[in-house]
């Protein structure tokens, strides 16, 4: 480990009673651990030459700090508390790189540890393909002389306005022909105009009234 946690209260609660050679072999002692991650060796000569300790004096405070904070193993010295900090640190690097792999933090619903399970039915969203463009839009409404029916392209206004001369002349050529129509099957008119010699019969004029 390159970095670890120090509690200052946690420690100043336990070494308080520490001298300040005391205090040094301790905390040089617990870096050498951190950093090796490993016991530190049943030889008080080589604990000496790890921390550059020189003398009587600086022997004997490693001594009592071993004796106080460290339990000797079959492997050598440990630290409990130690230990625990490098166990909790070697579990967040295997989520580190577990999440790595997944390609970054999980979301809070998902647990980094469990695999994630897939459901046997899947949700699918309803099919609501989009309409091509090449496809003409229909409408069932009926459009209305210059209106507008919903769906289709808003006429500008000189396009109404055509629309609506164009109804109007096929209106007044419908009524013109009804009105010629009509006044073709009436009956002639007959003006009789006396004259010098006698009655004399003009013939009746054909009237077409066109409202």
């Amino acid at each position: 480990m390159n970095y670890y946690k120090h509690h200052i209260g946690d420690y100043a609660g336990k070494t308080a009673h520490l001298s300040l050679l005391e205090h040094g072999a301790y905390l040089l002692l617990l870096q050498h651990y951190y950093a090796t991650e490993r016991p530190l060796p049943d030889d008080l000569r080589a604990l000496a030459r790890i921390i550059r300790a020189d003398g009587k004096a600086e022997a004997a405070a490693i001594r009592r700090v071993l004796d106080q904070f460290w339990t000797l193993t079959d492997d050598g010295w440990i630290n409990e508390r130690a230990v625990e900090e490098i166990e909790r640190a070697a579990a967040q690097r295997d989520t580190n790189r577990e999440l790595g792999k997944r390609g970054g933090r999980p979301r809070k619903t998902e647990s980094v540890n469990q695999p994630k399970t897939e459901s046997v039915s899947e949700w699918k969203p309803k099919h609501n393909p989009t309409p091509d463009s090449n496809t003409p839009v229909t409408n069932t409404l009926t459009e209305r002389e210059g209106g507008y029916v919903p769906g289709t392209r808003r006429k500008s206004g000189p396009e109404r306005y055509r629309d609506a001369v164009a109804v109007a002349d096929e209106y007044a050529r419908n009524a013109i022909a009804t009105e010629l129509e009509s006044g073709l099957q009436r009956t002639h008119e007959v003006a009789i105009s006396p004259g010098v010699d006698g009655a004399m019969v003009e013939p009746g004029r054909i009237r077409a009234a066109v409202g």
